[in-house]
């Protein structure tokens, strides 16, 4: 990375998030960088392939599948950039982080059940890398049906009762589900906080709000 490219950091970010940030980027491989690219902080991976646009309060990435790769910076161990959003698929889904870098909050805009490829290896590594239970499961946040992205990003240590058949979380993602199809030209938007005691990566609880057409329809609360 330049020192050009390090002060325009600074600049954009200010010196404690330019500070998270580098840290974030030691666990991505040594030929990503960040550039500066018609006027805009962006991260290239080897081939010179945009992943992510850096911003003052926000970073704008597009989420990977199995035939151009992962998104190595959506995929990294928390924590992640604190009290920051992540907007990713051009806003298609929307994350939140609280102080200290744990995904609080997500948003997704709508379903269109364009399903996404799973990566095992990354879901498998949650509970590893977010205070899981030794049973708990790589939960989805926006599940694999409706394009949730495969990356680190989108998964929280699940209890294996709730995100599995019968699981009110798996409920919930079904009720969702059916909606949609029955009703396809709706528009679901779903918001989802996640409550989580003390320090620790694995939440106690998930709130969900669903809106049909912005009225809100049904609100959920799941223990975990």
């Amino acid at each position: 990375m330049s020192d050009d490219v390090l002060q325009n950091l600074e600049n954009t970010l200010g010196g404690t998030k330019l500070a998270e940030l580098l840290e974030i980027t030691k666990q991505l491989p040594s030929t990503w960088t960040i550039k500066r690219i018609e006027g805009k902080l962006v991260l290239v991976d080897k081939e010179g392939k945009q992943w992510a646009e850096i911003l003052n309060n926000e970073i704008r990435a597009t989420a990977g599948d199995a035939g151009q790769g992962w998104n190595k910076f959506l995929n990294v161990a928390p924590p992640l950039m604190k009290n920051f959003r992540y907007v990713v698929d051009n806003g298609r889904y929307v994350f939140e982080t609280d102080e200290l870098g744990r995904v609080n909050k997500a948003i997704m805009e709508d379903i269109d059940f364009t399903t996404r490829a799973r990566n095992e290896t990354y879901q498998q590594e949650t509970k590893l890398v977010k205070d899981g239970y030794s049973n708990d499961d790589g939960g989805h946040i926006f599940r694999n049906e409706w394009g949730g992205p495969s990356e680190q990003i989108n998964y929280f240590s699940q209890s294996p009762t709730q995100n599995r058949a019968g699981g009110d979380w798996y409920n919930m993602e079904q009720e969702i589900s059916s909606l949609k199809r029955n009703n396809p030209s709706s528009i679901y938007k779903a918001e989802m906080v996640f409550v989580f005691a003390g320090s620790s990566k694995r939440p106690i609880s998930m709130r969900v709000r669903l809106s049909e057409n912005g009225a809100v329809k049904k609100n959920y609360l799941i223990s975990n």
